[in-house]
């Protein structure tokens, strides 16, 4: 039997509980690495998919990058420590976002920031190919559009992707080097809404296809469809 002074003990301990973990909430999803290393270190990349945002300015704690484009055509991979924070500012330095990453050590990575207005999400990518004696090329389709609902992709007259839904995105496909149109096609009527004409996909070169901007809304950052190529 619990007596009326352990009740109030035990009260007394939920309620000093509770009181500690409102004082310990940090940012939605940030939990700080017990250590940030720089030498043991992993390779990123960022792209920029947010229409009503101006250039980005990547950091971490040992980092600063260069600005990010929404309108860049290149892909390129930064160091950093396998255990890291990453921030994005805007020109005024204000931060946007700020975020943990856990990462393999010698892996390469690419993190696609999209969203509407300044409502930052963002889609963390392991960019490992399979390893091939071939002279082929490596293609990944990523959905960012806005109000487009779900689309699938064409590689000329084939489709290449199964349905895609905002935010959604495929792994590495292989594919014969060479000239194609890439058609982004509404699924519900098969109507295309964004598309690249005879582009060429170079030997052993990896590129990411995505689509981004607005169907309906933000003129300025109309609909399209872009296909990013990877610098090392």
């Amino acid at each position: 039997m619990i007596s009326r002074f352990q009740r109030i003990i035990i009260q007394i301990a939920f309620i000093v509980i509770g009181l500690f973990q409102l004082a310990c909430e940090c940012v939605p999803g940030l939990n700080t690495p017990k250590v940030i290393d720089p030498s043991v270190s992993a390779n990123i990349a960022f792209v920029h998919s947010l229409p009503d945002i101006g250039s980005l300015y990547p950091k971490t704690n040992n980092n600063v990058f260069n600005e990010i484009n929404y309108t860049s055509y290149n892909i390129s991979y930064n160091k950093l420590a396998v255990y890291d924070i990453i921030t994005l500012e805007n020109s005024n330095k204000n931060i946007l976002y700020r975020q943990v990453v856990e990462l393999r050590q010698n892996a390469f990575y690419t993190i696609i920031f999209y969203g509407i207005g300044n409502r930052i999400r963002e889609i963390l990518l392991d960019d490992s190919v399979r390893k091939t004696d071939g002279e082929n090329s490596f293609v990944r389709f990523v959905h960012t559009g806005i109000n487009t609902g779900a689309v699938a992709f064409k590689l000329n007259d084939s489709i290449v992707t199964n349905i895609m839904t905002y935010g959604s995105y495929t792994e590495f496909k292989e594919i014969e080097p060479g000239k194609y149109s890439v058609n982004a096609f509404n699924i519900v009527n098969d109507s295309l809404i964004a598309s690249i004409s005879d582009f060429t996909f170079s030997d052993k070169q990896k590129y990411l296809v995505i689509l981004k901007g607005y169907l309906i809304g933000n003129s300025s950052r109309p609909l399209e469809c872009k296909a990013l190529k990877y610098v090392q």
